[in-house]
């Protein structure tokens, strides 16, 4: 049985993300050194936005297996103020989400997905009248 590639990424995105996630609860947990648990903050942060901008780069090109990945995360670090844009309104939805919790029924997918696509499509337009000229 072979293994799609939508398959792989998730995986792929889902091993990161365990990996870090361990790494953070060691650090907080047995290290106890301030600078190592910062960077492993730093570096969460950073998958977090880069599994943020995965979803629009796997919609929006047609790449070979893993360059989804690397794209979102080049996109992370080429428009910073994009990044942190989704990443502030990913904290506001769930902090509505939080206070009324009858709403992950009906909208959270859709409160979730609209502002990161559109503004994954701006950051695409925008790379791509930059590649033009």
């Amino acid at each position: 049985m072979t293994i799609g590639f939508p398959n792989i990424a998730g995986l792929a995105i889902l091993g990161i993300g365990i990996f870090l996630s361990v790494d953070l609860y060691i650090s907080q947990k047995y290290l106890g050194n301030f600078f190592v648990h910062l960077v492993l903050l730093f570096l969460y942060f950073l998958y977090v936005l880069t599994v943020l901008f995965f979803f629009p780069t796997f919609v929006h090109y047609e790449m070979k297996s893993l360059s989804y990945l690397k794209q979102s995360f080049f996109i992370t670090f080429i428009r910073p103020l994009h990044s942190l844009l989704i990443s502030v309104i990913v904290m506001m939805i769930v902090v509505i989400v939080y206070a009324f919790p009858f709403l992950i029924v009906f909208f959270a997918g859709p409160m979730l997905a609209y502002p990161i696509m559109w503004i994954g499509n701006k950051v695409f337009k925008s790379l791509e009248s930059m590649e033009g000229k």
